[in-house]
């Protein structure tokens, strides 16, 4: 196959068809010196001379963005363009309806899918996660975070997660503590070297590391996240990210289920005179009869059908031991009803 390659623009990308040609792609609608001075006419009218957020803000915008774009990867998953892209070859591949195959080429860079955006929510989940311990340690002891002898730099992820459980034993599992450890670790792999994951293991991360991030900041700070996210000053109406967190807690991989249920827990003990109910999304006994809202995960269902949960369990551990005394059922353990009924 001849290529005929002369007068095409470096600065666009190809586009190769399995007709044997290779042409420009179309040119952008706007140059970027257009959009350079549509954007200095628009600076005229700001009025923003400075940018300021506390540490433990900092922290909180960064895991509201990290929702933001791990929802958005996850739902942008499964749709053709991210199948389309060719990591390899920085292509894309398109099919049109006669058949014609074609690639779009770019190199060094060729937009990635919308599903790539997961790699944000990790970076920033790990950036939230260090300005929640942070906070904490700072508001119990002003200054702990210094660096000994640079007033200014800040301590490492890694001594400020051994200082948290120094002064919190007990508040994460080794398990846990583990992934905290390691979040730097992950943060310099992604962003000092090339992004080799699985996807599986990207989703995994970030949705362990959400899944901390939310159970610290209750903990540490008394935050509901799904309150925090849910709602919009500037339109004054409900924010669909705090949704999107509900939904993203619900994922009941093993350190996602510990970490809801040990916050609806942590909940329990500061109100022992309210009752919680099973929440049918995350898992956790976190739902408020007096809110029906799941304290854990944010998600408003009803506490109905986590009341009737609780009478089937219950109605189930009745059947079991009556088997048990009557020799007709020997195993001890949860009956499966009681199983079946969580989920």
């Amino acid at each position: 196959m001849s290529l005929d390659c002369t007068n095409l623009s470096p600065n666009r990308p190809l586009l190769l068809t399995n007709a044997g040609s290779l042409v420009a792609a179309a040119p952008r609608p706007h140059s970027i010196r257009a959009f350079a001075a549509e954007r200095s006419s628009l600076a005229n009218f700001m009025t923003i001379e400075h940018i300021r957020l506390s540490v433990l803000n900092n922290g909180l915008h960064s895991i509201y963005h990290a929702v933001e774009h791990l929802s958005s990867a996850l739902r942008d998953a499964d749709r053709a363009d991210a199948t389309a892209y060719d990591s390899t070859d920085v292509a894309v591949r398109k099919t049109a309806q006669n058949g014609v195959v074609s690639w779009y080429v770019g190199d060094p860079y060729l937009k990635p899918p919308n599903a790539y955006g997961i790699k944000f929510s990790i970076l920033h989940l790990i950036h939230g996660l260090e300005l929640l311990i942070k906070a904490y340690l700072e508001q119990v002891e002003p200054g702990s975070t210094a660096e000994s002898g640079r007033s200014d730099r800040t301590i490492s992820m890694r001594m400020a997660a051994r200082k948290l459980v120094a002064a919190r034993p007990g508040l994460l599992d080794p398990e846990h503590l583990e992934l905290v450890l390691r979040a730097g670790e992950w943060r310099n792999r992604i962003e000092h070297a090339e992004l080799d994951l699985s996807w599986s293991e990207a989703c995994r991360l970030a949705g362990d590391f959400l899944s901390v991030a939310n159970y610290l900041a209750f903990v540490l700070h008394q935050i509901r996240l799904a309150d925090q996210f849910g709602f919009d000053p500037y339109r004054e109406d409900g924010d669909g990210v705090g949704d999107a967190l509900g939904v993203l807690l619900a994922d009941r991989s093993p350190i996602t289920e510990e970490m809801v249920q040990r916050l609806a827990s942590a909940w329990a003990e500061q109100r022992p005179n309210e009752r919680l109910v099973r929440c049918v999304h995350c898992g956790a006994r976190g739902v408020s009869l007096s809110s029906d809202t799941c304290v854990a995960c944010g998600a408003i269902d009803g506490a109905d059908v986590g009341i009737l949960m609780d009478e089937l369990s219950e109605a189930a551990e009745k059947m079991a031991a009556l088997r048990r005394q009557s020799g007709l059922d020997p195993q001890v353990g949860e009956p499966a009803l009681v199983q079946t009924a969580r989920y």
